[in-house]
């Protein structure tokens, strides 16, 4: 049901509340298998740019992403 907001479904559960971690789960597994799109506006010149420095939000979180040589795995602890 990933039409639900995270935030509805923790309402509705009423999980015990602890802040040492996440309510729902504690480890989160993403998949990107999709192809990637790209935008082209005129006059602009756009590209990616890699996030840094964040905390993370769970206590382990695996991002897998098609490449072109295969997979890449990127590791948030």
């Amino acid at each position: 049901h990933q039409q639900v907001p995270f935030e509805q479904i923790v309402d509705r559960l009423q999980p015990e509340r602890s802040l040492s971690h996440s309510p729902l789960f504690q480890v989160m597994l993403s998949l990107q298998n999709n192809e990637q799109g790209s935008l082209s506006l005129p006059g602009l010149d756009l590209s990616m740019l890699e996030s840094g420095g964040q905390t993370a939000k769970f206590d382990l979180t695996l991002n897998i992403a098609e490449e072109a040589g295969g997979l890449g795995l990127y590791w948030e602890f």
